[in-house]
């Protein structure tokens, strides 16, 4: 079995899911496509504005919404463990960045795993609520920016919410 290389963590664990024989295999072909319109959602709302703070809502909003959805389709056992691989994916890649960095004086790179995890489970959490309730992606697009716009998910530390998050910039 190969892993399949993406442009993106999420798109090769997706695609390694792939190449398995497991029962709801269809749905992670969704779900690989349904990840690079989430990314684009999340550029269309936060980037595009001029907001200081903008990086952390584009973030949140991708993890809660990819975990929102994916557990509607999947369950939230699997969606838990494509959130920590997708983060463990991470870790492993940023290390090597950090020793090159800091033989060349650069700032090191922090992966924002505690963030990532807790806005996760906050996806996890909005998916459970509505899980067999016949809701669409738009209805946990719209959820998932209500949550992010409210101030309610989690910054670096992975333990303040934004809400009361007070920027030292």
């Amino acid at each position: 079995m190969k892993i399949l290389i993406k442009d993106t963590q999420v798109g090769t664990l997706l695609g390694f899911i792939n190449e398995m024989e497991i029962p709801f295999k269809k749905d992670f072909d969704e779900l690989r496509s349904k990840y690079g319109e989430i990314k684009n959602l999340a550029i269309l709302y936060y980037k595009e504005n001029d907001d200081q703070h903008n990086d952390l809502r584009a973030d949140a909003f991708r993890h809660i919404l990819a975990s929102a959805y994916f557990t509607n389709r999947i369950g939230d056992t699997p969606t838990r463990y494509l959130g920590k691989g997708n983060e463990l994916a991470g870790y492993f890649r940023n290390p090597v960045q950090n020793l090159k960095n800091l033989f060349t004086g650069k700032q090191l790179i922090d992966s924002g795993k505690d963030m990532d995890i807790k806005n996760n489970e906050i996806g996890i959490g909005l998916g459970r609520k509505y899980g067999g309730k016949n809701k669409d992606f738009k209805f946990f697009e719209v959820e998932s920016k209500k949550i992010v716009d409210s101030g309610n998910f989690y910054v670096e530390d992975g333990k303040t919410l934004f809400k009361n998050f007070k920027s030292t910039t």
